[in-house]
């Protein structure tokens, strides 16, 4: 069996849930079982703070099952590997990446 390792800053707290963080650092890995496309990844409201960047979000009930990470950046869209939220903006540059 393979391993797979997501490296992680010292400083960030790790939590699991099912709920966005309400803080940026109570948690760093949701999983969200409600999402089965990535138009509903790019649905999620990034520019609130609700999803923080660095959030890495698990959707297990896609075609393929990923997890995309949340960064600063404003790469062109890639689908599957560079997605913009819907609430992309100039104000808010922010994309979603593939991480496996």
């Amino acid at each position: 069996m393979s391993r797979i390792c997501i490296p992680v800053p010292a400083s960030t707290v790790i939590g699991v849930s099912s709920s966005p963080p309400t803080t940026p650092n109570t948690n760093v890995f949701r999983v969200d079982s409600t999402i089965t496309t990535l138009a509903g990844l790019k649905a999620l409201v990034t520019s609130t703070g609700v999803y923080p960047t660095g959030l890495c979000v698990f959707l297990p009930n896609l075609d393929v099952p990923a997890t995309y990470q949340l960064v600063s950046g404003t790469e062109a869209e890639n689908s599957p590997y560079v997605l913009r939220p819907n609430d992309y903006s100039g104000g808010n540059q922010k994309v979603w990446k593939q991480r496996m």
